[in-house]
Protein backbone atom coordinates (compact mmCIF):
# COMPACT_ATOMS: atom_id res chain seq x y z
CA UNK A 1 0.00 0.00 0.00
CA UNK A 2 1.22 3.14 -0.63
CA UNK A 3 1.56 6.54 1.36
CA UNK A 4 -1.14 8.08 -0.20
CA UNK A 5 -3.87 5.26 0.22
CA UNK A 6 -2.58 4.99 3.75
CA UNK A 7 -2.97 8.34 4.63
CA UNK A 8 -6.15 8.65 2.95
CA UNK A 9 -7.10 5.23 4.83
CA UNK A 10 -6.21 6.97 8.45
CA UNK A 11 -8.30 10.03 7.22
CA UNK A 12 -11.41 8.44 6.73
CA UNK A 13 -11.40 6.41 9.97
CA UNK A 14 -10.82 9.89 11.84
CA UNK A 15 -13.53 11.69 10.09
CA UNK A 16 -15.53 8.37 10.82
CA UNK A 17 -14.99 8.04 14.75
CA UNK A 18 -15.05 11.53 15.10
CA UNK A 19 -18.16 11.88 14.02
CA UNK A 20 -19.53 9.20 15.70
CA UNK A 21 -18.76 10.72 18.79
CA UNK A 22 -19.31 14.02 17.94
CA UNK A 23 -23.56 13.00 17.87
CA UNK A 24 -23.31 13.62 21.23
CA UNK A 25 -22.82 16.49 20.82
CA UNK A 26 -26.45 17.91 21.65
CA UNK A 27 -26.80 15.99 24.83
CA UNK A 28 -23.89 17.24 25.93
CA UNK A 29 -24.64 20.76 25.63
CA UNK A 30 -28.44 19.67 27.00
CA UNK A 31 -26.12 18.45 30.07
CA UNK A 32 -23.62 21.80 30.26
CA UNK A 33 -26.83 24.08 30.69
CA UNK A 34 -28.65 21.59 33.26
CA UNK A 35 -31.71 21.02 30.68
CA UNK A 36 -32.44 17.30 32.34
CA UNK A 37 -36.17 16.14 32.97
CA UNK A 38 -37.22 15.37 36.61
CA UNK A 39 -38.36 11.31 36.72
CA UNK A 40 -39.95 12.54 39.78
CA UNK A 41 -42.19 15.31 37.77
CA UNK A 42 -42.27 14.75 34.13
CA UNK A 43 -45.99 14.57 32.80
CA UNK A 44 -47.53 11.59 30.66
CA UNK A 45 -45.90 12.05 27.23
CA UNK A 46 -43.61 14.64 27.78
CA UNK A 47 -40.70 13.33 27.30
CA UNK A 48 -39.23 13.38 23.54
CA UNK A 49 -36.77 11.64 21.79
CA UNK A 50 -33.12 13.05 22.74
CA UNK A 51 -34.03 14.29 26.53
CA UNK A 52 -31.57 13.99 29.21
CA UNK A 53 -33.85 12.53 32.15
CA UNK A 54 -32.77 11.45 36.22
CA UNK A 55 -34.47 10.12 39.01
CA UNK A 56 -35.08 7.35 41.00
CA UNK A 57 -37.18 3.92 39.90
CA UNK A 58 -38.73 2.46 42.84
CA UNK A 59 -40.96 0.18 41.01
CA UNK A 60 -40.66 -2.30 37.87
CA UNK A 61 -42.50 -5.35 36.60
CA UNK A 62 -38.93 -6.84 35.23
CA UNK A 63 -37.20 -7.32 31.92
CA UNK A 64 -39.69 -8.20 29.50
CA UNK A 65 -37.52 -8.18 26.60
CA UNK A 66 -33.71 -8.32 26.02
CA UNK A 67 -30.81 -8.49 23.65
CA UNK A 68 -28.68 -11.23 23.03
CA UNK A 69 -24.87 -11.51 21.25
CA UNK A 70 -24.12 -14.87 19.46
CA UNK A 71 -20.77 -16.22 19.14
CA UNK A 72 -19.38 -18.74 16.67
CA UNK A 73 -16.96 -20.77 15.65
CA UNK A 74 -17.02 -22.05 12.35
CA UNK A 75 -20.60 -21.41 11.82
CA UNK A 76 -21.27 -23.09 15.07
CA UNK A 77 -22.68 -21.58 18.37
CA UNK A 78 -20.40 -21.27 21.04
CA UNK A 79 -22.07 -18.93 23.23
CA UNK A 80 -24.42 -16.51 23.78
CA UNK A 81 -24.12 -13.28 26.76
CA UNK A 82 -27.30 -10.72 26.84
CA UNK A 83 -25.88 -7.34 26.08
CA UNK A 84 -29.19 -4.83 27.32
CA UNK A 85 -32.20 -5.66 29.06
CA UNK A 86 -35.67 -3.50 29.10
CA UNK A 87 -37.51 -3.17 31.83
CA UNK A 88 -40.55 -2.20 32.30
CA UNK A 89 -40.93 0.34 35.41
CA UNK A 90 -43.33 2.47 36.58
CA UNK A 91 -43.29 5.94 36.82
CA UNK A 92 -44.74 8.82 39.24
CA UNK A 93 -47.25 10.10 36.48
CA UNK A 94 -49.17 6.62 36.44
CA UNK A 95 -47.34 5.91 33.11
CA UNK A 96 -45.22 2.59 32.21
CA UNK A 97 -42.13 3.05 29.88
CA UNK A 98 -39.22 0.79 29.42
CA UNK A 99 -35.79 1.18 30.54
CA UNK A 100 -32.91 -0.27 28.83
CA UNK A 101 -29.29 -0.85 30.08
CA UNK A 102 -26.88 -3.26 29.56
CA UNK A 103 -25.04 -2.48 33.14
CA UNK A 104 -24.34 -5.71 34.98
CA UNK A 105 -24.71 -3.89 38.77
CA UNK A 106 -28.41 -2.72 37.12
CA UNK A 107 -29.44 -5.83 36.22
CA UNK A 108 -28.80 -7.19 39.56
CA UNK A 109 -30.39 -4.52 41.51
CA UNK A 110 -33.85 -4.20 38.94
CA UNK A 111 -34.42 -7.94 39.25
CA UNK A 112 -33.75 -7.96 43.14
CA UNK A 113 -36.79 -4.70 42.99
CA UNK A 114 -38.82 -6.55 40.30
CA UNK A 115 -38.92 -10.19 42.68
CA UNK A 116 -39.71 -6.82 45.95
CA UNK A 117 -42.33 -5.35 43.60
CA UNK A 118 -44.02 -8.94 43.00
CA UNK A 119 -44.41 -9.29 46.63
CA UNK A 120 -45.46 -6.19 47.33
CA UNK A 121 -48.78 -6.88 44.77
CA UNK A 122 -49.43 -9.91 45.56
CA UNK A 123 -49.49 -8.71 49.35
CA UNK A 124 -51.98 -5.98 47.96
CA UNK A 125 -53.98 -8.27 46.58
CA UNK A 126 -54.33 -10.23 49.55
CA UNK A 127 -55.28 -7.37 51.25
CA UNK A 128 -57.83 -5.60 48.88
CA UNK A 129 -58.19 -8.82 46.51
CA UNK A 130 -61.98 -10.02 46.38
CA UNK A 131 -60.97 -12.06 48.85
CA UNK A 132 -58.89 -9.97 50.83
CA UNK A 133 -58.26 -9.70 54.50
CA UNK A 134 -58.34 -6.25 54.95
CA UNK A 135 -55.96 -6.08 57.41
CA UNK A 136 -53.27 -3.62 55.79
CA UNK A 137 -50.25 -5.19 58.21
CA UNK A 138 -49.41 -8.00 55.39
CA UNK A 139 -48.09 -5.47 52.96
CA UNK A 140 -44.48 -5.42 52.55
CA UNK A 141 -43.60 -2.07 51.03
CA UNK A 142 -40.44 -3.04 48.29
CA UNK A 143 -37.11 -1.42 49.94
CA UNK A 144 -34.63 -1.57 46.87
CA UNK A 145 -34.66 1.67 44.34
CA UNK A 146 -32.23 2.62 42.56
CA UNK A 147 -31.00 6.06 40.91
CA UNK A 148 -30.22 6.31 37.03
CA UNK A 149 -29.25 8.61 34.64
CA UNK A 150 -30.48 8.01 31.64
CA UNK A 151 -31.23 9.47 27.39
CA UNK A 152 -34.48 9.43 25.50
CA UNK A 153 -34.99 7.25 22.71
CA UNK A 154 -37.59 5.95 20.28
CA UNK A 155 -38.62 2.27 20.31
CA UNK A 156 -38.10 -0.15 17.77
CA UNK A 157 -41.36 -1.38 16.33
CA UNK A 158 -40.17 -4.94 17.26
CA UNK A 159 -39.78 -3.94 20.64
CA UNK A 160 -43.16 -1.38 21.29
CA UNK A 161 -44.85 -4.67 19.59
CA UNK A 162 -43.36 -6.93 22.42
CA UNK A 163 -44.13 -4.11 25.00
CA UNK A 164 -47.72 -3.83 23.68
CA UNK A 165 -48.31 -7.36 24.18
CA UNK A 166 -47.27 -7.49 27.41
CA UNK A 167 -49.29 -4.85 28.96
CA UNK A 168 -52.46 -5.30 26.87
CA UNK A 169 -55.59 -3.29 26.72
CA UNK A 170 -55.08 0.27 27.87
CA UNK A 171 -50.90 0.49 26.32
CA UNK A 172 -52.41 3.33 24.12
CA UNK A 173 -53.50 5.43 27.20
CA UNK A 174 -51.04 3.93 29.82
CA UNK A 175 -47.85 3.59 28.05
CA UNK A 176 -45.11 5.82 26.97
CA UNK A 177 -43.94 5.51 23.18
CA UNK A 178 -40.51 6.66 24.07
CA UNK A 179 -38.17 4.90 26.62
CA UNK A 180 -35.58 5.64 28.71
CA UNK A 181 -31.42 4.89 27.70
CA UNK A 182 -29.19 4.10 30.51
CA UNK A 183 -26.02 6.74 29.68
CA UNK A 184 -23.50 7.91 32.17
CA UNK A 185 -23.43 12.07 31.88
CA UNK A 186 -20.31 12.60 32.99
CA UNK A 187 -18.77 10.44 29.77
CA UNK A 188 -20.25 13.45 28.06
CA UNK A 189 -17.30 15.56 28.07
CA UNK A 190 -14.54 12.82 27.11
CA UNK A 191 -16.71 11.92 24.19
CA UNK A 192 -17.06 14.92 22.71
CA UNK A 193 -12.98 15.97 23.32
CA UNK A 194 -11.78 12.62 21.82
CA UNK A 195 -14.71 13.40 18.63
CA UNK A 196 -13.16 16.67 18.51
CA UNK A 197 -9.48 15.45 18.18
CA UNK A 198 -10.13 12.88 16.14
CA UNK A 199 -11.56 15.50 13.65
CA UNK A 200 -8.61 17.62 13.82
CA UNK A 201 -6.28 14.58 12.99
CA UNK A 202 -8.91 13.87 10.17
CA UNK A 203 -8.22 17.47 9.04
CA UNK A 204 -4.83 16.79 9.58
CA UNK A 205 -4.59 13.55 7.24
CA UNK A 206 -6.66 14.51 4.63
CA UNK A 207 -4.21 18.04 4.29
CA UNK A 208 -1.20 15.38 4.02
CA UNK A 209 -3.10 13.07 1.88
CA UNK A 210 -3.71 15.96 -1.06
CA UNK A 211 0.22 16.90 -0.57
CA UNK A 212 1.39 13.32 -1.28
CA UNK A 213 -1.10 12.49 -4.26
CA UNK A 214 0.05 16.19 -5.48
CA UNK A 215 3.62 15.08 -5.04
CA UNK A 216 3.04 11.70 -6.88
CA UNK A 217 1.25 13.37 -9.74
CA UNK A 218 4.33 15.78 -10.00
CA UNK A 219 6.76 12.84 -10.06
CA UNK A 220 4.77 10.45 -12.06
CA UNK A 221 5.99 9.91 -16.12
Amino acid sequence: MNKTKFLGILTIICFCFGAALLTDLPKFLKYQKGDIKDYATVQAGELKKGDLVQGTIDITEGAIAENEETNSTFGIETSKRTTSQYYAVYMYNGNYILYQTGNQEQYQTLDKLAKECEVYFDSLDAVYGEEGSGDASGIVQPQTTMDFTAVVEEIPDDLSAIFREWYGEGFDQECETVMLTYADFSRFLRMIIVGAVSAVLGIVFLVLTIVSWRKSKQFSY
